[in-house]
């Protein structure tokens, strides 16, 4: 009888540290992760909806008002604009997918620290599947917050660059127009 008492505790310890080493992974897995999210939710959203909002005022006003009035010069600008544009309305999709997958990353993070802690995974081989496919995902999320950061910014950079150009061609015009009413 005392065999089998200590017997049991040695599996019961056994079982208790056997996965140490994936429990450790999953630890850092999940700073990684928290650390996207603080790269997304550290994006101003407000200034890439405002961006995209006065990208879209200036094209339909430009396209609806002042089409006859291009130079092939501001035709080329407006069609870098309407990129940028296109590049901002992409962006909104993209970080919303990205927030979604953030949520199910953590999700699926803490349901295999989870299953690992109570022994519920008796297969080696779906330990180590299951630990290959989060390694994936949390790698992918990196890879995603780094590349949305530089979207972000290179997309802001060309906003920048075109839009005041193309406010003072609309205002010039506004203005040609407003005079040639009087």
């Amino acid at each position: 009888m005392k065999n089998i008492y200590i017997l049991s505790i040695c599996i019961f310890l056994l079982s208790c540290s056997h996965h140490e080493e994936e429990l450790a992974e999953i630890n850092k897995w999940e700073n990684t992760v928290d650390s996207v999210e603080k790269i997304f939710y550290n994006i101003d959203t407000v200034i890439v909806d405002g961006n995209l909002n006065t990208m879209q005022q200036y094209i339909n006003t430009i396209t609806n008002q002042f089409a006859d009035d291009l130079t092939k010069e501001t035709s080329m600008l407006l069609s870098d604009y309407k990129q940028v544009e296109k590049t901002v309305r992409r962006f909104n999709r993209a970080y919303e997918k990205g927030k979604t997958e953030i949520t199910y990353t953590k999700k699926q993070l803490k349901s295999l620290k989870a299953a690992l802690k109570s022994g519920s995974i008796k297969s080696e081989e779906k330990v180590t599947q299951y630990m290959n496919e989060e390694r994936e995902a949390v790698n992918q999320l990196k890879d995603f917050s780094g590349d949305i950061q530089r979207w972000v910014n290179s997309s802001n950079e060309q906003f920048h660059k075109i839009h005041p150009v193309l406010k003072q061609f609309v205002d010039s015009l506004a203005e040609k127009k407003a005079n040639s009413n009087k």
